[in-house]
Parts: C-alpha cells; structure tokens; sequence
C-alpha cells in the first residue's frame, strides 16, 4: 500500500493514514499504471514501515501501585492520627513526603539524565536549606526531627521505583542507591546524640536505609564492588 502526502510531498509505503513526518491525514496512491516491481517488491509493499509499538505496560502498572501506596500511606496516617490523639499532625506529614516524591518522580520523568545525582543533590540541598530555616526561624529542630528523614526516605524510595520504571542501568544505580542511602543513615546521629524528640521519623529512614544496603549487597554485591573499584581507581 503506498500512500502520498501533498503537506511533505512524499510517498508513503505502509498502512499508515496519517504522514509520519507532518501527522496530517494522506489519500492512498493509486498504483494502476505504475511499475512497483521497478522501484518496490511486492513483500516490501505490503510489510509495514511503521508497526505499532506498545507501550511498556510495566511503567504503567508501577504508577498505579505507587499510587495506591500513596493514598493507603494517608488514610493510615490520619486513622493514627484520629485514633490515638497524637500532637503530631502525621496526615500533613505524608502528605508532603508524598508531595515530594510525585514531584521528584514528575521532573525525574522530564529529564532523564543523571537521575541518581539529581535525586541526591536535591536531598542534600533541601536538608542544608531546611536547617538554616529551622535556625533562623527559632531553632524547633524539625528539619532534623521530620524534613530530613523524610527527604532521606523519598529519596530512597523514588530511586528504587524509578529503577524499574525507566529500566536504567544497574551498574550507575546501585552506586546511587548506596550513596542515597548512606545519607538516610545521617539521623541515627539525631538519635544517639539525644537531638531530637520524636524519633519515629527518623527510627524508619535509618531503618529503611539499612535494609536498601542489605538488598543491594545480597543481590548486586559482586556489581557495585565492580563499579566502586572502577569509578574510584581502587
């Protein structure tokens, strides 16, 4: 089937009724007269150019467990809020690590390159960005009670989803990921030096770290010795 489009003023052989190159909609060529065997064989004509690829249902299906993540991760917080009368609004609390983390994932998405240093140095910035705010407005320590743990474990989590969403390379991610998660190690200090008062935040980032080392030494130990001896000349 071969098809012209009057827009590009080329011919089109497939099946397609739109123009590949200006999406407007094409006529089929009438081919009586014209000598296809001299320019095309009968088996080229009639495979087509342009197959349809489908989509990677597999992204697809990780959003949408990500998103039911999210919304259970709010209503489980707001029934321990409303059941046992905690001071600490937890509601509000997932809900700006969920901000965070849709918003990590949606700039993420736009921009592919270097994810795992992006993601790391958003981290690192907000954290020091959120001391000097907690300083300069009083000093109530919840940068270091909830923005940091919570900045330490989205990251970690936005990574691990991004990994298999994106299919990126294991070899650069598991550098990332341990690099990540060594950060989310940072408020067990908080909490063998007594500096904060509520240590649940920080208790499930420390946690949550040391199991994302745990997983990637038992499955990918071999690849990130590999990696950390040729990135660091060792």
């Amino acid at each position: 089937m071969l098809s012209y489009c009057n827009h590009c003023r080329v011919t089109i052989r497939g099946s397609d009724d739109i123009c590949p190159l200006c999406r407007n909609p094409v006529p089929e060529v009438d081919c009586e007269g014209i000598d296809l065997a001299t320019v095309i064989t009968e088996e080229e004509l009639c495979e087509d150019v342009f197959p349809y690829i489908e989509t990677m249902d597999e992204r697809h299906l990780a959003i949408r467990i990500l998103s039911i993540i999210s919304i259970a991760s709010l209503v489980i917080s707001y029934l321990i809020y409303w059941l046992f009368d905690s001071k600490v609004n937890w509601p509000l609390l997932v809900l700006v690590g969920n901000g965070l983390m849709w918003f990590l994932i949606w700039t993420i998405l736009r921009k592919r390159y270097n994810i795992g240093k992006t993601i790391i140095w958003h981290v690192v910035s907000l954290s020091l960005v959120g001391v000097l705010v907690d300083r300069l407005t009083g000093g109530y320590n919840w940068s270091i009670e909830y923005l940091i743990p919570i900045l330490c474990f989205t990251a970690l989590l936005t990574m691990a989803v991004l990994a298999q969403i994106l299919k990126l390379e294991k070899a650069n991610f598991t550098i990332y990921i341990i690099t990540g998660a060594v950060l989310g190690l940072v408020p067990l200090a908080f909490i063998l030096f007594n500096w904060v008062q509520m240590i649940i935040p920080a208790a499930i980032c420390v946690a949550t770290s040391i199991i994302f080392i745990a997983a990637v030494l038992i499955f990918h130990g071999r690849l990130f010795v590999h990696e950390s001896k040729k990135r660091f000349h060792l």
